[in-house]
């Protein structure tokens, strides 16, 4: 009889809508686990799967701001929503019947509610980190901010995350086993939990695969959120294609950046890539559906990936599921600037592309790949060892774990 997991995270919003939870219950051996979902709603998305039941809580049901702060004090001081889940939880299914449970997030809700019923129900406890607060050192930023005052903003922030970091720690101190994203991240939280585990993000082997697609254009494309032009830096590309240009190796008619991204920080890329004068080579469009983006990555020449230099301030150990997905696409991959750690040891290991450290690097990769697209309309690439970051191999890599724990 197959065992039951008791599944909590964050609310499934968009873009993404939690692709390493959803696809672990997709993947899940199901002669042995049956998967169910408690999370948050957000306000008008409707998410939806046949994979498994999803419960989702509703906790913030109105946009009005002075509401809005008050359920915001209320969780920040007294953890509130994680209280409303755990009720809802409990009003919900009996937790008992449950051989597990499992907690995947980003931040901290709902890891709390998590430690809480494991503790008082006697059940195993797995904590699935994908970000903590330290990976970001000094690029951090406050998704809302509560004053004009950068420096009171700066301020709260600190408190928010002293307090958010005692929370988590609490938490993974009473998990039986925890599970992360990265080699920085597993080498870190290992200090709190030894019993740290790494499981890398990764992409779907049914969904991201090679195709052949001729282009007429010479495409280098980007898809995601834009959100700090220090942290995701895209200076070395830029400076490439403008001395690229300068030197008539290409032309705008033929090589075009292409950036799904949204309003997000638009502007302020705008103006960087007038700075270098550029702005004939890029375009920008709004985020695509997800049923889209295999295609858009086949049909790129090459595709984009951006971040730092990791240093003792952060950031650290960030690697974004959009580079696995390219790994599955096989398409060049551009990394600019190299973060010169774990995102660069991976891009080396699979010889999937270039994590750049210098703009002759970057010049000397995109010509390359230029004069292949020109030769034959397409550009591919062979992917080392990419079979162990599918989220088949995820899910079996997670099952290991769940079975050693029971």
């Amino acid at each position: 009889m197959a065992k039951k997991i008791l599944i909590l995270s964050e609310p499934f919003a968009p873009p993404s809508f939690l692709p390493r939870v959803t696809n672990l219950c997709k993947n899940l051996d199901r002669n042995k686990w049956t998967p169910e979902i408690f999370t948050e709603k957000i306000k008008d998305v409707n998410y939806s799967t046949d994979l498994c039941p999803v419960f989702q809580m509703p906790y913030y049901n109105s946009n009005n701001k002075i509401y809005w702060a008050i359920k915001w004090v209320l969780h920040f001081l007294f953890q509130y929503k994680d209280f409303k889940l755990q009720k809802f939880i409990e009003n919900t299914t009996n937790v008992n019947d449950y051989d597990l449970i499992f907690c995947s997030i980003s931040n901290l809700f709902p890891i709390t509610t998590a430690a809480r019923l494991s503790k008082k129900y006697n059940k195993a406890l797995i904590i699935d980190l994908r970000d903590i607060d330290e990976q970001w050192g000094k690029h951090k930023y406050l998704t809302h901010s509560i004053s004009k005052s950068s420096t009171i903003n700066n301020f709260i922030y600190k408190q928010i995350e002293r307090l958010n970091i005692k929370r988590r720690n609490k938490a993974l101190l009473q998990a039986n086993s925890v599970t992360t994203i990265s080699p920085w991240h597993r080498d870190f939280i290992k200090n709190i939990n030894n019993n740290t585990h790494l499981i890398y993000n990764g992409y779907n082997a049914d969904i991201f695969y090679h195709q052949k697609i001729v282009s007429d254009t010479f495409d280098i494309t980007y898809t995601g959120r834009l959100i700090d032009l220090q942290f995701r830096n895209p200076n070395l590309l830029f400076e490439a294609i403008q001395q690229l240009d300068k030197e008539q190796k290409i032309s705008p008619d033929k090589l075009k950046i292409k950036w799904y991204i949204g309003s997000t920080l638009k502007n302020e890329l705008i103006e960087l890539v007038k700075k270098h004068n550029i702005t004939q080579y890029n375009h920008y469009f709004d985020f695509i559906p997800n049923n889209e983006i295999p295609q858009l990555l086949n049909k790129s020449s090459i595709n984009l990936i951006l971040t730092t230099k990791s240093s003792n301030d952060g950031p650290h150990g960030i690697m974004t599921t959009k580079f696995f997905e390219a790994l599955g696409v096989e398409k060049p991959i551009l990394c600019v600037r190299s973060d010169e750690e774990c995102l660069a040891q991976v891009i080396q290991e699979t010889e999937s592309g270039l994590a750049a450290t210098n703009v002759e690097e970057v010049k000397n990769f995109i010509l390359h790949y230029y004069n292949q697209w020109q030769k034959q309309g397409y550009t591919h690439i062979e992917i080392k060892g990419k079979e162990q970051f599918t989220r088949q191999n995820q899910a079996l890599q997670f099952e290991k774990i769940f079975n050693q724990i029971q």
